[in-house]
């Protein structure tokens, strides 16, 4: 801890305990509250304002996963129309991923 090396578990365990560890870290208070988490809507509104044009789609641009995808970047492509995509998978709590 700060250029220091610290002796295992133990000693952090005893610092928790004591209530040292954070002042140890050089963590405030301020660093551990947690921000409260973005709902499903809120992270999807990000993703599409993002680019004029966004495209949900399993697979990539060169490797679709499906038919619907596929002709989706087909159609975009042949009309040279810029898009971001987002790759289609969810996460255990929904969360939309690239």
């Amino acid at each position: 801890m700060n250029g220091e090396l610290v002796g295992g578990l133990d000693i952090v365990k005893e610092m928790k305990q004591e209530g040292s560890l954070r002042e140890q870290l050089g963590i405030g208070d301020d660093i551990m509250v947690a921000k409260p988490a973005e709902t499903l809507e809120q992270r999807l509104a990000k993703l599409v304002r993002r680019h004029k044009v966004m495209l949900f789609m399993k697979g990539l641009p060169s490797a679709p996963k499906c038919g619907f995808s596929r002709q989706m970047v087909e159609i975009l492509d042949s009309k040279n129309i810029s898009y971001e995509y987002v790759g289609w998978c969810l996460f255990a709590d929904g969360f939309v991923c690239s």
